[in-house]
């Protein structure tokens, strides 16, 4: 199992979390998904993403909900009629027919809300490489007002994201070890920080030990 599919898996099963949190947290999932009239939907390998997904919309939403899984055994949940999209629009003070899709920050209640919110941004478009390799977390953000909106909230508590255009995909990212610590430490994910820093602290023993052996 990947490192990214183990975070995503700890950070589905976080527990007593608040109505507010909650709330901002499935936004965050919905809305970098697909979240348009042309297209509310989630593409995605992780069983237990998947999962969440589909409950929220079932029981948080009240969208009735159709699934489907691709040749190369991606999971596909989508919503297919006006009606239930409708519902979802509204729950969250859209309206579908925006020209460009925005955070609406009405869904963000509280101060407490922000590291939910970028716990459900994450399981939706969120990726980040297993820090033995490489330090590189990234989301592929469908809309470019979106991505801007994303590095706005990331800036405002210290992250400094980079952007770039990657096959029509806006492209949000870290290459920071230190920068993608605070982000799994932010959205709750304790193990994967923790192992992450722990990975830094081993490359620097072998650096030092390295460079000493090389001025020998």
């Amino acid at each position: 199992m990947s490192f990214s599919a183990n975070i995503k898996n700890e950070i589905c099963h976080i527990e007593n979390i608040s109505p507010c949190c909650y709330h901002a947290q499935v936004y965050g999932l919905v809305l970098f998904a697909h979240f348009s009239n042309l297209n509310f939907s989630l593409k995605t390998e992780n069983e237990n993403v998947f999962d969440f997904y589909c409950d929220v919309l079932t029981n948080y939403l009240k969208c009735n909900i159709e699934t489907n899984i691709t040749g190369s055994r991606k999971k596909i949940a989508y919503v297919s009629d006006a009606e239930s999209r409708n519902k979802a629009f509204e729950k969250f003070g859209h309206t579908g027919n925006e020209s460009a899709i925005r955070i609406n920050y009405a869904n963000l209640e509280n101060e407490c809300c922000i590291s939910s919110y970028l716990r459900g941004v994450f399981l939706s478009c969120g990726s980040v490489s297993n820090p033995d390799k490489s330090y590189h977390l990234e989301f592929v953000v469908p809309f470019k007002k979106l991505s801007q909106d994303l590095i706005k909230i990331l800036n405002e508590i210290d992250l400094n994201p980079k952007y770039v255009m990657r096959k029509g995909n806006h492209i949000v990212y870290f290459k920071d070890s230190e920068n993608i610590e605070d982000f799994l430490a932010h959205i709750g994910a304790q193990n994967a920080a923790l192992y992450l820093m722990n990975v830094k602290i081993e490359k620097d023993i072998k650096n030092n030990v390295n460079r000493k052996f090389n001025y020998e």
